[in-house]
């Protein structure tokens, strides 16, 4: 079985082994196998097809960059700088895990509410054309604050919510949040908090794969 993520820095693993909060990116503390997606995948036995980039947003990337693509806008790019590159298919996967929403937010510049929904209803659509059966699972966890996650969620329960007004029922968004234990480099997830993730996932995707 397959699955196909889509996320940012997160999911890429940035930092994660790293010892500290106040380390700089280096591939060598970047491990995908310890991610929440990289502990969750092996659990229930799907192989992972990740499309992740540090910084990269829904509607906005980091710091409010509208200049840049973001992730939606290379989602079917095989080399993400050329845009007319694409994917060999492989055919639809099981079930897809969309991990977006911290970049867009991080910052001060956030896009509006109807900028994020409006893209976030486009990326749907986008990910059921390439895979018209599989469950797609949405979240955006761990590293908005309180208050911003829960107006990101309920800006994703919209998208969600007209997405199933155009008949699109196989989605719905799942909590990972998970406390930190610890960080990576740059204030990332470390290690031990993508694993509490992973256990709050693993139960999801066997659900989602029944």
């Amino acid at each position: 079985r397959r699955m196909e993520i889509i996320g940012d820095s997160i999911t890429a693993g940035y930092g994660n082994e790293g010892a500290t909060r106040f380390c700089r990116f280096s591939p060598k503390t970047e491990n995908f196998l310890r991610t929440y997606v990289g502990i969750a995948a092996a659990a229930v036995g799907v192989e992972p097809s990740v499309i992740a980039w540090s910084g990269k947003g829904v509607a906005r990337n980091y710091g409010g960059d509208t200049r840049e693509p973001t992730l939606p806008a290379i989602y079917e790019r095989s080399v993400p700088t050329e845009p007319g590159s694409r994917w060999v298919d492989e055919g639809p996967v099981d079930v897809v895990l969309i991990n977006l929403g911290t970049n867009d937010f991080s910052t001060d510049a956030d896009p509006t509410a109807e900028e994020f929904v409006a893209a976030y209803v486009a990326m749907l659509a986008a990910v059921r054309a390439r895979h018209p059966h599989a469950p797609i699972l949405c979240t955006v966890a761990p590293l908005l604050r309180d208050d911003e996650r829960a107006l990101v969620e309920s800006y994703i329960d919209r998208a969600l919510a007209r997405r199933r007004e155009a008949g699109d029922a196989r989605l719905r968004r799942i909590e990972l949040h998970a406390a930190p234990n610890g960080w990576g480099c740059d204030w990332h997830p470390s290690a031990a908090t993508h694993a509490a993730m992973a256990k709050r996932l693993v139960p999801a995707l066997e659900d989602a794969l029944r």
